[in-house]
């Protein structure tokens, strides 16, 4: 570089000091008919002219063209060969300054846009993420806006998969509509993120005609992680393959899936974090030979995790290779077999992940076999499995599966033993009176399974004695169909004073939540409310009360946990409780899309499709 054009360059930051004011991202930019593309990019190439007036008249004029020169500008930031263009091009960029919020938006989503130019990327992704989890129109525009005006290209392409990544709409009128917000929102742009929207708003209508250009995107893409891996990262990568996977198995062409799901190993990077995840995403697809092949490219990383261990199991399992999932969970079940944490913590996402229940439940029943009787570790596996085998129907072996915890904590003549016991339980998250009447109530299921009514209305007073606000002993002792005038009364009684009792902690939390002074403190609040209204709305719908009340309190529940599908199980149980049999069933199945592994939730399921359907047998 000359002496003068160095000059130039240090000096021209401080001669222009433009901004370019964007009432909103989505106002149309003046237009003349001298502002076109070829003016723009011979402008660009201007900003690295030897002749400093012709680099500053440039750079005024680009200024005053406003959005219509942001693409160029922005590519020339990230692409143009010359350093002082790309100089030049970016201050450029970065002295636009975006009101990133329309005076349309909802409160949430001005929220999270009126501060969004001032953060950092990290917190902008977290910001990206959480339109994401949106579902309504004004989310989508804003997502729109951010892949169009984000200057980061890898939080830009973030914002356009946060759209592409939704659930789509079930009908071809809905989802045209969303083609049209799309198109509407994005507008005309070059940017590849928008590229990516311009295409899916065609795929909305067609999906069979666009899946070629979507593999030639996949290519550019990756040929461009390869290139230029300042301009995407391998999550993006990652998760447009993913994309064009599900998109190309609703077409039912399965031989490029599996093409794809082998291409996506290469992105790897050999930690077993990332592997780990890749195996879980292969898994809920079913795709058994790629898990394979993964842990065939992996084998030092298999070895030594007990979970990817499993995983390979169930694939060989799936795939009737009997001999060799038998192995794999045997050695799984030997690795580091004197670290009962880590044993506790593979069984509990074995169940809680995949629904493997029968690599679990060993993991479980070996830290009962190796820790001492009431340790922490024998205390919380019997906790744990216990409620595993109550989910399968288990009564009776959930009940046993307590009992010695329940004998250690309250022993005949030896309060001092028992409060020992007891505080290793209260470490291990269990009240001690609770997991006490826990027991007796799994016993109470076992006798209701054998039509034994008389020792069932035994075990659930037991049940109620220990712990008298248990919202399924209540229940179930309601249901009772032996019971006394008296007995009636009470368990009327006692529900009702239960359910005050939740109706307070509801109100409770609902102040808190008015009351938090930064969005920590609300989360937690909202956190501790969800949990709240969904214990009243559970107990309510299930015996008496006021069921539009419960339905209210449910429908909170998951308004702050959408993705919880025990709470959708509370409302699908409201909606029956007020005879919607149509609500209860849509809303129960899609508490078992997000909760797949329960059986309880999958049972509620099938008693509520019989009820409909009988439903509509009846009507004339």
């Amino acid at each position: 570089m000359s002496f003068r054009r160095l000059l130039g360059t240090l000096a021209f930051a401080g001669v222009l000091a433009v901004s370019i004011q964007l009432a909103t991202a989505a106002d149309p930019p003046a237009t003349t008919p001298q502002n076109s593309e070829a003016q723009i990019a011979s402008l660009i190439e201007q900003l690295g002219n030897d002749d400093f007036a012709v680099r500053q008249k440039a750079q005024t004029q680009l200024s005053r063209m406003g959005l219509e020169a942001f693409d160029a500008l922005v590519a020339a930031s990230q692409h143009h060969g010359i350093v002082e263009v790309k100089m030049r091009a970016g201050y450029l960029v970065r002295g636009m300054t975006v009101r990133w919020f329309d005076e349309s938006d909802p409160p949430e989503v001005a929220r999270l846009l009126k501060s969004y130019g001032s953060q950092d990327d990290k917190e902008r992704r977290s910001r990206i993420d959480r339109l994401a989890n949106m579902t309504d129109d004004p989310s989508v525009k804003a997502l729109c806006r951010l892949a169009r005006y984000e200057v980061n290209p890898v939080l830009s392409k973030h914002a356009a998969l946060s759209i592409m990544q939704r659930d789509e709409p079930k009908t071809a009128k809905l989802r045209e509509q969303l083609a049209e917000l799309i198109r509407k929102a994005i507008k005309d742009s070059k940017r590849p993120a928008i590229a990516w929207l311009q295409l899916y708003s065609r795929t909305l209508y067609d999906r069979a005609a666009t899946s070629d250009e979507w593999n030639a995107m996949l290519r550019a893409e990756r040929e461009l992680l390869a290139l230029y891996p300042e301009l995407t990262e391998k999550q993006v990568v990652r998760d447009l393959y993913r994309w064009q996977v599900k998109s190309l198995q609703q077409l039912n062409r399965e031989t490029e899936v599996i093409a794809l799901m082998r291409q996506s190993i290469d992105l790897l990077e050999g930690e077993t974090p990332a592997v780990t995840e890749f195996v879980d995403w292969l898994v809920h697809r079913q795709a058994w030979q790629v898990v394979i092949e993964v842990g065939s490219k992996f084998p030092h990383l298999v070895r030594e995790d007990p979970v990817l261990l499993y995983l390979q199991a169930y694939a060989h399992e799936s795939l009737k290779q009997s001999q060799q999932a038998k192995e794999l969970a045997a050695a799984a079940l030997e690795l580091r077999a004197d670290n009962l944490e880590e044993h506790l913590l593979v069984a509990r996402k074995l169940f809680d992940n995949w629904g493997l229940s029968n690599y679990s439940e060993p993991e479980y029943r070996a830290v009962m076999k190796k820790a001492a009787a009431g340790s922490y570790a024998d205390f919380k596996a019997r906790f744990e499995l216990s409620e595993q085998l109550h989910d399968r129907d288990e009564e009776l072996a959930a009940a046993d599966c307590l009992k010695p915890a329940i004998d250690l904590m309250f022993p005949d003549g030896d309060e001092e033993k028992g409060e020992i016991a007891r505080e290793t339980a209260r470490r291990a998250l269990r009240l001690p009176e609770g997991a006490r009447s826990r027991m007796h109530y799994f016993y109470s299921r076992h006798y209701n399974q054998q039509k034994d009514i008389v020792k069932e209305k035994k075990s659930l007073g037991e049940a109620l004695a220990a712990d008298p606000s248990d919202a399924d002993v209540l229940i179930a002792r309601f249901r009772l169909t032996n019971l006394n005038a008296d007995e009636r009364t009470e368990i009327n009684q006692q529900i009702d004073d239960t359910a005050a009792k939740f109706r307070e902690e509801v109100n409770e939390c609902r102040e808190a939540v008015e009351e938090a002074t930064d969005e920590q403190e609300r989360a937690s609040f909202n956190y501790q409310l969800a949990i709240a209204c969904n214990q009243y709305a559970w107990l309510v719908s299930n015996t008496r009360g006021d069921f539009d009340e419960s339905l209210k309190w449910s429908l909170r529940s998951v308004e702050i946990r959408t993705e919880e599908g025990g709470y959708w199980d509370t409302l699908g149980r409201c909606y029956y409780a007020k005879g919607d049999l149509e609500n209860a069933v849509k809303t129960q199945t899609n508490a078992v899309k997000l909760q797949p592994h329960s059986g309880q939730i999958r049972r509620q399921l099938t008693f509520f499709e019989k009820a409909l359907a009988d439903s509509k047998a009846a009507k004339p």
